[in-house]
């Protein structure tokens, strides 16, 4: 990537966002908008008066979730680089600092990216039919969510609370009920839209060729790597989902067992263990390697963690050479 000479920070909020500005022959320049498409189209034209163009220009803003989605997706149409920062990073480069508001923050975005310009992972154009599936996986977990809320408070209802239990049991039961009917719809609406798309529907006939790996897992994988564009090999996949332990030492004093790291994607993390469940009982080859890891004393969820580390390799790997898994004759 090119040296950039502006360098555009954005503080994004739910009915606003402010911005700073950072060129090397001017002054800093601060501005706020309201989030909306009039606000951004405000903003747009704001950036063409102060001449910041998409060739010289870096942009950066804080993952925010929707909140960012319209101006992300915007700035993209423009042709704009923008660089999507993790709210922990930033704050743990920043140090020590005093005071904080939006206009602050806009401003330390700003300085930041034009600090760790060389580091900078540009965000890509996702595909229409990826970001609508990730609406509704979201919409799925938060169902599953509700339902195992539903069931748990039924159940302690009847060991401690009898009366209330009969009270509401009918009631709860038909939403659980109704909770299972929806994501049944829900999951036939998600698999039409990846058929739909030529693309998603390849990446997921190589992606299910991996033993033990089930549709949703690899859903899940897909949107958060944006079809694996964001996603350079297979290490870098491993640790984001959780599956490579980090060593914790320093002296003689600090000695602490290794571990994932906390940041790592707790959904992809928790499907990955019923995936690693499966194939070591319907992959000889896995199952093998389990078993004989667990005979020489290794602990159980260590080995199931390499096992979960292999398939996300695996996964990795078919992707990337456009070939199906072949399963191995053991």
């Amino acid at each position: 990537m090119s040296k950039s000479k502006q360098f555009v920070g954005i503080d994004v909020s739910k009915k606003t966002f402010d911005v700073a500005i950072i060129k090397f022959n001017s002054d800093l320049l601060e501005e706020n908008f309201s989030n909306s498409t009039r606000g951004i189209n405000q903003f747009l034209k704001w950036l063409n008066k102060n001449d910041v163009s998409s060739e010289e220009c870096l942009i950066g803003l804080e993952r925010t979730g929707i909140y960012s989605e319209l101006l992300t997706r915007n700035l993209q149409s423009k042709s704009f680089k923008t660089w999507v920062v993790m709210p922990y990073t930033l704050q743990r480069s920043m140090g020590l600092q005093r005071g904080k508001s939006d206009r602050i923050d806009a401003k330390r975005i700003a300085e930041y990216i034009r600090r760790y310009e060389d580091r900078a992972v540009l965000e890509q154009e996702e595909n229409n039919h990826l970001v609508k599936i990730k609406k509704l996986l979201t919409l799925r977990n938060q169902l599953i969510k509700a339902s195992s809320g539903f069931k748990k408070h039924l159940q302690e209802l009847k060991l401690f609370d009898n009366e209330s239990y009969k009270l509401v049991k009918n009631i709860m039961e038909s939403s659980i009920d109704k909770i299972k009917k929806n994501l049944k719809k829900l999951e036939n609406k998600i698999e039409k839209l990846y058929k739909e798309d030529e693309e998603i529907n390849k990446k997921m006939r190589l992606g299910l060729s991996v033993v033990g790996v089930g549709k949703i897992t690899m859903l899940h994988i897909l949107t958060a790597t944006n079809l694996f564009k964001n996603c350079s090999n297979a290490k870098q996949l491993a640790c984001y989902s959780g599956v490579v332990p980090f060593e914790y030492s320093s002296g003689t004093s600090v000695n602490k067992k290794s571990r994932v790291h906390f940041m790592a994607n707790k959904k992809i993390k928790s499907l990955l263990h019923l995936c690693a469940m499966s194939s070591i009982n319907h992959d000889p080859e896995l199952k093998k390697y389990y078993e004989r890891k667990v005979e020489e004393g290794k602990p159980k969820m260590l080995v199931l963690n390499n096992v979960k580390n292999k398939l996300i390799h695996r996964v990795y790997s078919v992707i990337k050479r456009e070939q199906p898994y072949l399963k191995k004759v053991v």
